[in-house]
């Protein structure tokens, strides 16, 4: 029994010790926290008509992906409920 505690525990040292410190994030200075908010947002700036135009070409079959799935879900939940009626009268 002594031999199963001092297993464990070894095991439980082993498995603890072999785990990986947090790497620290490096710190910003001010001028390098503006200098990549000014490239995050001319970036953004170019990518945002091009993610809209992407959006606006989609979105039409969407709606239409997503309404022809409510449907679906709608029927198949109808039918169902028909079945356990016609279960329950006979």
């Amino acid at each position: 029994m002594k031999n199963i505690r001092y297993l464990l525990l070894v095991a439980v040292l082993l498995i603890f010790g072999a785990c990986e410190q947090e790497e620290k994030l490096p710190t910003l200075t001010a001028s390098q926290r503006e200098q990549i908010d000014t490239l995050y947002l001319q970036r953004v700036n170019v990518l945002r008509p091009q993610l809209d135009s992407a959006c606006m070409a989609n979105f039409a079959a969407s709606v239409q992906q997503a309404a022809d799935s409510l449907v679906k879900v709608r029927r198949e939940e109808a039918a169902r409920l028909r079945e356990r009626i016609l279960q329950n009268n006979d």
